[in-house]
């Protein structure tokens, strides 16, 4: 367990380091082969079946099963000391970490305290999504890193963000001039023709666009039209 690098995991210090806790650890988990620890299905199957904890052993149990339930709490012991490498001490402290505690049970423990999700900074980022406003083409650059922050934000408290969303913030804050309305009618027809490709290829059992395609696009045409602002300005 020593050699695994866990440095560039964010220390689980509160409610709001917790999303971005949970998404590494759970990966280093999974890569390490200890998920079935933690969560995990019940078919033997699947990538990532789960493995219960098993019952004691008694007087008359033969050496294989004590064999296999030393086995498997060594192996708790493994993904609960990956678990703890990245919280706070204040957080340890918290916790009732102690022998005969699983990896499961310190997951739930750690679930309970810090995995509710901040309804107010919810509403929060997304009354700035809403409000955010592009002054005019020479702010294209302090637009788009407000609205990907707040994008970002969103996505590590798992809050879902639907693209109909994405677009609706983006062209929202644009200005309101004519010019404008002419870009924003283009890049709703462009949304609506992502949409249908989307639809086609989950039609034809194809795989989907990256997540973040659309985005991109309307950020690339965004750019390109303040670009295009800017040559026609007159020069002072």
């Amino acid at each position: 367990m020593s050699t695994i690098k866990l440095e560039h995991i964010p220390l689980l210090e509160n409610a709001a380091s917790y999303p971005g806790w949970k998404r590494h650890i759970s990966q280093v988990l999974k890569d390490e082969g200890y998920w079935g620890h933690i969560e995990g299905t019940e078919n033997a199957w699947d990538l990532y079946p789960i493995s219960p904890e098993p019952k004691a052993p008694s007087a008359v149990s033969n050496a294989e099963y004590v064999a296999n339930f030393h086995k498997w709490w060594q192996e708790d012991s493994k993904a609960r000391g990956i678990m703890l490498r990245r919280v706070l001490q204040l957080v340890f402290d918290n916790l009732q970490v102690a022998d005969g505690i699983s990896a499961r049970t310190l997951w739930q423990q750690i679930s309970a305290k810090y995995a509710c999700i901040d309804i107010n900074a919810q509403f929060e980022i997304k009354e700035c999504l809403s409000t955010l406003k592009l002054k005019d083409h020479k702010d294209f650059d302090n637009y788009i890193a407000e609205f990907c922050t707040d994008h970002e934000h969103l996505l590590a408290m798992s809050v879902p963000y639907p693209k109909s969303d994405v677009v609706h913030h983006i062209l929202r804050g644009l200005p309101s001039s004519q010019s404008w309305t002419n870009f924003k009618q283009l890049m709703v027809q462009l949304y609506q023709d992502h949409m249908d490709r989307e639809k086609a290829a989950s039609d034809n059992g194809k795989d989907a666009a990256a997540p973040d395609t659309l985005l991109n696009r309307i950020v690339s045409r965004l750019l390109i039209e303040c670009h295009h602002i800017e040559a026609e300005s007159p020069s002072k």
